[in-house]
């Protein structure tokens, strides 16, 4: 199973960019999801902008509440769902602009990291 390697959320389009490492890569509207149990909370465009890809555990999360409380997407799920949408495979080799992208994509949000 391709791991997810980059998460990068919109509130305004309430979108989830995903790109993994098999290349797969494409964006999921999450809209529909943000009216089901607890994903409401991320209906807050603050907490949904913080999304995390976590290729060690292999899923998309989001930092909810107070403490370690988080919400998580299984990449399988979302890599399925890119699949039957007509997501492309991009060969970062061939493409410098995408790897100039996928530098800048996977630094830390502003913030993040900080005690």
């Amino acid at each position: 199973m391709a791991e997810i390697l980059v998460a990068r959320a919109d509130p305004e389009q309430w979108t989830l960019y995903l790109h993994f490492s098999d290349g797969l890569t494409g964006t999921i509207c999450m809209r529909d999801l943000l009216e089901i149990g607890a994903f409401r909370l991320l209906r807050d465009p603050a907490v949904f902008a913080q999304a995390l890809a976590d290729p060690k555990r292999n899923v998309v999360s989001w930092r909810v509440g107070a403490g370690e409380a988080q919400l998580q997407l299984l990449a399988e799920v979302l890599h399925r769902d890119l699949e039957a949408h007509g997501a492309v495979r991009v060969d970062p080799s061939s493409d410098p602009a995408f790897q100039r992208f996928m530098v800048a994509a996977t630094q830390p949000h502003q913030g993040e990291g900080k005690a």
